[in-house]
């Protein structure tokens, strides 16, 4: 069994976790589609279907394999994401029929360039909403809802009076009133054979140094506690 460690219900596995025929067989499940921007018409942002349990019986079995307890492994939500993008704060919900608060995320990196260097930020904050970003500057409209409203009640853990000032360095393009009161938790950085899972209503954000595109795969499962 391999060993990882877990934050608050946040678990990163480290590389070699993974196999690398499993990483090809997901791989090459993206790449025999044909994906799109549906979301922001931005060049190097695309989407694709998540993998379903009879597409990849191993990606499932492969987890179950390391602990992970799935109340139906026939339900499952997310995207494939090829991108070079930086992620503003936001929590992976989803939407209408597939909203749900009670849900894992799982992240798992399948190509990036060997200099590239992209991390993934948690935060102490949580959503218990819908797919939303959250911004209190212009910003481009993509899939999910913006949140500009730092009382909404559904907005947890927000500290205005103890805010984190590393996210000064780490994220500038950010305002500050839009870092208002958040604050990090934990870093995955993006490694070939390892992975994350995390509370969907976990707020996180994204970020990346590379002209070329990552590819991953993001898929929301139903675990049981």
């Amino acid at each position: 069994m391999v060993k990882y460690f877990t934050m608050n219900k946040i678990t990163i596995w480290p590389q070699q976790t993974i196999p690398e025929s499993l990483i090809k067989k997901l791989l090459d499940f993206y790449k025999d589609q044909n994906p799109r921007d549906i979301f922001n018409k931005r060049i190097h942002d695309l989407k694709g279907m998540v993998p379903q349990y009879e597409d990849v019986p191993e990606l499932y079995d492969f987890l179950e394999s390391l602990g992970y307890e799935f109340i139906d492994k026939n339900w499952n939500d997310g995207n494939y994401l090829e991108t070079n993008e930086n992620y503003g704060i936001h929590a992976d919900t989803g939407k209408d029929q597939t909203h749900t608060l009670d849900s894992t995320s799982f992240l798992i990196p399948l190509y990036m360039e060997p200099k590239c260097h992209s991390y993934l930020f948690f935060l102490n904050q949580v959503w218990n909403g819908e797919a939303t970003t959250f911004v209190r500057q212009p910003w481009l409209q993509g899939w999910n809802y913006q949140c500009s409203d730092y009382s909404d009640p559904r907005l947890e853990y927000l500290d205005p009076e103890n805010w984190d000032d590393r996210l000064d360095h780490i994220m500038p393009q950010l305002e500050p009133a839009t870092r208002e009161g958040m604050s990090i938790d934990s870093i995955y950085k993006w490694k070939i054979g390892s992975f994350v899972s995390f509370p969907n209503n976990r707020m996180h954000f994204a970020v990346t140094n590379s002209n070329i595109p990552k590819i991953g795969l993001a898929i929301r499962l139903k675990c049981k506690t």
